[in-house]
């Protein structure tokens, strides 16, 4: 089993500009969006593990943007939990310092 940890999920920031109250939408939040679409639709890992995924977020992921198929490459890890991998052969874990709620591969 291949697997990608992302720590958070940036949401779609030109569906939500209003809504933040800005302006203009920032080029970081753009392309992590862009990212997470890509890697959830061209990616070759078997999942992706998001600590705290709701079917509620998941829904608003999917009213962001990202298609149902899409959606259902995530899969929740309850916060504080061992990752449920059984047979691995390569897990890559994202690690550092984040500025924002983005993980640092979006950022």
């Amino acid at each position: 089993m291949r697997a990608l940890y992302l720590p958070s999920l940036p949401r779609n920031p030109e569906r939500h500009q209003e809504q933040w109250d800005q302006t203009t939408v920032m080029g970081a939040k753009v392309f992590g969006w862009s990212a997470l679409c890509a890697l959830l639709e061209y990616g070759t890992y078997d999942a992706y593990f998001v600590p705290g995924l709701t079917d509620q977020k998941k829904e608003e992921l999917i009213a962001d943007g990202l298609t149902a198929d899409s959606v259902k490459r995530l899969v929740a890890v309850p916060i504080g939990s061992k990752l449920p991998i059984t047979n691995s052969d390569e897990v890559v874990l994202l690690c550092g310092t984040l500025r924002s709620r983005s993980p640092l591969l979006f950022q």
